[in-house]
């Protein structure tokens, strides 16, 4: 998947099981257009972050504090919050699946293995402050999530054959004071 792709290069990394609902413009084409400038430790920047205090980030500690633009991060010390959207650098992504074994009973058996490797030496991968992306789940145990067969709805219609779960999946929350700028 990523042989044909420089290490330092960046990529943007969606996990098909999951969609953007809301995405704050400014901010998105703000780290974009710095990725180019990014110091090379620099290696992954998340715009979402799944819950209020989430847990990734050491509380406090504002040595890990970085800004683009106006927007301020943290930094995330390991792969958790991998199966986000976000950009990262091929180096990270070669590096996690380089150490996943040869054969993956499943894919949520990814889950547990991604946190018992470490980030590749020199990379830092960081998380948005404040969200600037909000995302859904499509699907929960085999089925279409209730959020997700809504936006289909609204887009192109349910595929036919799947069943549509009660369950909502939404991760991160849009903040109040960017629900009419973004």
């Amino acid at each position: 998947m990523l042989k044909n792709f420089h290490d330092d290069e960046w990529v943007y990394w969606c996990p098909d099981d999951k969609y953007p609902i809301w995405v704050n413009r400014r901010i998105a084409q703000n780290v974009v257009a710095s990725l180019c400038e990014a110091p090379s430790d620099i290696s992954g920047l998340c715009l979402t972050k799944r819950q209020s205090r989430d847990k990734t980030m050491r509380a406090g500690d504002e040595s890990c504090e970085y800004w683009i633009r106006d927007a301020a991060f943290r930094e995330i010390h390991n792969y958790k919050r991998i199966w986000l959207h976000q950009f990262l650098r091929v180096r990270v992504l070669r590096h996690l699946f380089e150490r996943f074994p040869p054969v993956i009973e499943s894919a949520k058996v990814m889950d547990t293995l991604h946190r018992q490797i470490d980030l590749p030496a020199g990379s830092r991968r960081l998380m948005i402050k404040r969200n600037a992306m909000v995302l859904g789940e499509s699907t929960h145990r085999g089925m279409i999530t209730a959020n997700c067969a809504e936006s289909l709805l609204r887009h192109q219609g349910l595929p036919n054959g799947f069943r549509v779960s009660e369950q909502r999946i939404v991760i991160g929350k849009r903040p109040w004071h960017w629900r009419f700028t973004g």
